[in-house]
């Protein structure tokens, strides 16, 4: 038996993460592509507060499965590992600080590029539901 935190995880488990986690990827980048066509009706302001929430989002899940694969890879929990993720979180928080205040970027905007991780999740959770052969569950 291993002092590993970490169950024991084989290759197969370890692709079928790192697949879903693209397919996920994926449709973050399509929510963010929607995001900005339907908030450039709103003006270029409202569209860079878009464009910077989705950025946000998307780096900030591009580093953390990084930092997951890392993990699962070396089957340690290393201290650096961290204090970087947790400078992820406030550095991402100075960012949105600046931009709203100094930079006086769209508020609303940035919220709204935010929420994209909303809707990738959504889409990721309807297209991943099991499918029923009986359409009789549905109206019990």
């Amino acid at each position: 038996m291993s002092n590993s935190p970490f169950p024991e995880i084989s290759d197969e488990a370890l692709q079928v993460g790192f697949r879903k986690a693209t397919e996920f990827r994926n449709l973050l980048i399509l929510a963010s592509v929607i995001l900005a066509i339907v908030s450039l009706l709103f003006g270029l302001d409202f569209l860079l507060g878009s464009l910077l929430g989705s950025a946000i989002v998307g780096l900030n899940f591009h580093w953390t499965v990084r930092f997951v694969l890392n993990m699962l890879e070396e089957q340690k929990l290393r201290p650096l590992y961290l204090l970087i993720y947790g400078a992820k979180f406030i550095v991402s928080m100075m960012v949105l600080y600046v931009a709203i205040v100094q930079l006086d970027i769209n508020a609303v905007g940035i919220m709204l590029g935010l929420s994209n991780i909303l809707l990738a999740a959504t889409a990721y959770a309807l297209i991943q539901r099991p499918r029923s052969s009986d359409s009789s569950d549905v109206l019990s």
